[in-house]
């Protein structure tokens, strides 16, 4: 019982922090993703580095 107490409560605090964020500072930063990256992840230029696969904090960090 205390687990799943602890669980829920958990899970319902973290809401709030992912309905957070600039929706239009992200729809900036996807613009200019897909300019270098395209949608796909794969480069247009040999000069940027695949993203494509690469784990989540790196795309973040980005």
């Amino acid at each position: 019982m205390t687990y799943r107490v602890m669980a829920m409560l958990l899970r319902s605090s973290s809401c709030p922090a992912l309905a957070g964020g600039n929706g239009r500072a992200g729809q900036d930063k996807s613009e200019r993703y897909a300019a270098c990256h395209r949608a796909e992840g794969k480069v247009a230029a040999p000069v940027y580095r695949d993203v494509a696969g690469q784990h989540a904090p790196y795309r973040v960090q980005a």
